[in-house]
């Protein structure tokens, strides 16, 4: 899909981070679906990054609540205040709504990094 990601960064980060795009980048949820009693995303193996190793100045979280994408720079208030609005029912209504965008309309987490390094110690089976 030719010119997918600088569309993607103009609809979702552009108009937090003010700046032109440089790359593309890494999409991250701040859902824990291990949380859940079930959940088809239960039982996959994840990278579970620390808000406090996400970039604030580089990354976005978005979502869409009410048919208005919504958009903040990250940071530990924006993720715990979204974990009000996105509870287990919500997000399996919205969750892979368009099963090309599974994560469409629930939070996101898009980081516009050259690279986000992962520690082994955040990679859980």
């Amino acid at each position: 899909m030719p010119d997918v990601y600088p569309w993607l960064y103009r609809e979702l980060a552009e108009p937090i981070l003010g700046v032109a795009y440089r790359h593309s980048g890494i999409f991250l949820t701040p859902i824990d679906f291990r949380c859940w009693a079930e959940h088809k995303m239960k039982g996959v193996p994840r990278i579970a990054v620390p808000i406090e190793a996400v970039p604030p100045d580089l990354s976005v979280v978005t979502d869409v609540w009410d048919g208005e994408r919504r958009r903040w720079r990250i940071s530990p208030e924006v993720v715990s205040r979204l974990g009000a609005y996105w509870d287990e029912q919500t997000v399996d209504t919205w969750f892979g709504y368009h099963p090309d965008r599974l994560f469409w309309f629930v939070p996101q987490v898009a980081v516009y990094a050259e690279r986000l390094p992962v520690r082994a110690e955040w990679v859980e089976d």
